[in-house]
């Protein structure tokens, strides 16, 4: 299991219009995981939350965090620790918007069932 925190900055908007809002977490480091999917928590304003988490291989930088459950929270300038549990797959290119929809749909279902508190 690894921890680690950073500053959420704004980013491009592309999980929110697909309907999965996630946090841009800028570390300033790489972060020493392979790029693909993973399972994980994050932790914000003291609460813990299942989260589905990204890391690009274009951006090795920052990560991504979709995190269930958590509604109506401005989290830009935010420092969010994050820790990953376990890969769930590798980073998949040039699906379609709706093939992708898909595919993180699945991510997060298996990720809230595998997840416990």
């Amino acid at each position: 299991m690894t921890s680690i925190k950073g500053i959420v900055i704004k980013g491009k908007q592309e999980g929110t219009k697909m309907g999965f809002p996630t946090a841009n977490i800028e570390f300033g480091v790489s972060i020493r995981h392979e790029a693909g999917i993973y399972s994980g928590y994050a932790f914000v304003d003291g609460q813990k939350f299942k989260s589905a988490i990204y890391i690009s291989e274009d951006r090795p930088d920052i990560l991504e965090a979709h995190i269930m459950d958590l509604e109506g929270n401005d989290l830009y300038g935010k420092e969010i620790e994050v820790k990953i549990i376990e890969k769930i797959r590798d980073q998949i290119k040039g699906l379609s918007v709706d093939k992708l929809k898909k595919v993180i749909q699945d991510d997060v279902q298996m990720i809230k069932l595998s997840l416990d508190f």
